[in-house]
């Protein structure tokens, strides 16, 4: 069978750690979120840092501290800024006060036109 590079690094990693090695030291390469400063004194950012910032799912949900990981809670975060079972229980709680008062104002009106016949 054919090993990837990723796999035979690994092996070596282990079997030298196994020995009482230590294994090669890698470099991550990333983005570096270092702001450098003009001679202004003023921040150097990417035209792209806010618009990432804003369009990137956080892991955690703002209200409940769920981690957000299902597709419906990208969708809600997307939408709403809040998870899926934050977004439901806030509806549930409009829906239910909406029920209340449209009972609420019918028992009013009912009673406005029991008192106009009566």
């Amino acid at each position: 069978m054919g090993y990837s590079k990723e796999a035979e690094r690994q092996n070596k990693a282990l079997e030298s750690i196994l020995r009482g090695g230590t294994p090669e030291k890698r470099v991550m390469v990333g983005y570096n979120a270092d702001k450098g400063e003009d001679k202004n004194g003023k921040t150097i950012e990417s035209h792209l840092t806010k618009i990432m910032q804003e369009a990137r799912m956080p892991w955690f949900c703002p209200e409940c501290d769920k981690v957000m990981k299902h597709r419906l809670d990208d969708k809600m975060w997307r939408l709403f800024g809040q998870c899926f079972d934050c977004q439901i229980k806030e509806e549930n709680k409009l829906i239910t006060s909406l029920d209340l008062f449209a009972r609420l104002s019918c028992m009013a009106l009912h009673q406005t036109y029991y008192k106009m016949v009566g």
